[in-house]
């Protein structure tokens, strides 16, 4: 097993006993075989971590979990949109928490994609996965990326926070995988209070075709 993970390491003792926010990516069994490196969010504040697959030569896949910031301006002090809104002022930058993620996750995930990357984003949108401002952005021809559950299954999707009214996570992949099957899990089958979403991609769009193999020693 393979894992990374990211939180806010911008502050210090004074987020409190819980601090809110973070992400973790695990890669396990054969496939943590082809991990050729790993990263998290540039700022520190524990937004997205994410791994880079390499099968056959040359034919690289980013793995990424990320969470979007949610609430407003009168959000508790603790919580994740009030961590990001404190480091905005802290640099000076003329912007809000939610645009900053936004733009900042659509830069990186254009950079991958201009290099001819493949990538799957595993995101906690707080926002509808259809029609949310980035989530439509994601659909763009620069990104060509689109959410499996939607692009698989018909219908009105359910809600996938047990307080909430719509599907806000998703997983979202470019077009260059093949998606073998796609579901929501009910919410008892999670330690958390989202619904999971299981995708299935072919091994061969993820990792290429030539890919390592065990061979049996022969019989004398």
């Amino acid at each position: 097993i393979k894992s990374v993970v990211s939180q806010n390491k911008t502050e210090g003792e004074e987020v409190g006993n819980k601090q809110r926010g973070g992400t973790s990516t695990i890669i396990k069994d054969s496939l943590s075989a082809y991990v050729k490196t790993s990263g998290t969010d540039h700022t520190g504040l524990g937004r997205w971590s994410w791994y880079l697959l390499e099968g056959k030569p040359g034919h690289f896949t980013y793995i990424i979990t990320a969470y979007a910031p949610c609430g407003n301006k009168d959000s508790g002090d603790t919580t994740y949109f009030k961590q990001n809104e404190r480091y905005i002022q802290a640099n000076g930058l003329q912007t809000n928490p939610k645009t900053m993620f936004r733009e900042d996750l659509l830069a990186l995930l254009r950079w991958w994609r201009k290099a001819g990357r493949r990538v799957v984003l595993m995101m906690d949108a707080n926002k509808n996965v259809e029609d949310g401002v980035m989530c439509r952005q994601l659909k763009g021809d620069d990104l060509k990326m689109r959410e499996a559950v939607h692009h698989q299954v018909s219908g009105t999707a359910p809600k996938t926070f047990f307080r909430g009214s719509e599907a806000i996570d998703g997983i979202w992949v470019s077009s260059d995988l093949e998606i073998l099957g796609v579901s929501y899990l009910p919410f008892d089958s999670s330690v958390g209070d989202h619904r999971p979403v299981m995708l299935d991609i072919l091994l061969e769009s993820l990792l290429g075709k030539r890919l390592n193999k065990v061979v049996p020693v022969k019989a004398r």
